[in-house]
């Protein structure tokens, strides 16, 4: 998301910006990545679009309950 930053949201100049990111690297998904790159990844985001004027909204990952496969686990 870093990489595709600038091109995907600083050149279409919006006035607000959701940033809903982490899921993947959480998951592994793209790598193994620690939480403090995860959160160098989003402060840069935000210091970027805060550079070009652009409030900023972060959104944090989406909780996950795995009780339903514990559950059928057991049976």
């Amino acid at each position: 998301m870093l990489i595709r930053f600038r091109p995907d949201v600083l050149a279409l100049q919006p006035h607000v910006v959701l940033i809903l990111a982490g899921t993947n690297d959480i998951a592994g998904n793209t790598g193994p990545m620690t939480l403090e790159e995860i959160e160098g990844n989003l402060a840069s985001m935000s210091q970027l679009a805060h550079a070009d004027g652009i409030h900023v909204v972060l959104s944090s990952v989406l909780p996950v309950y795995d009780g339903v496969a514990r559950r059928m686990a057991n049976h």
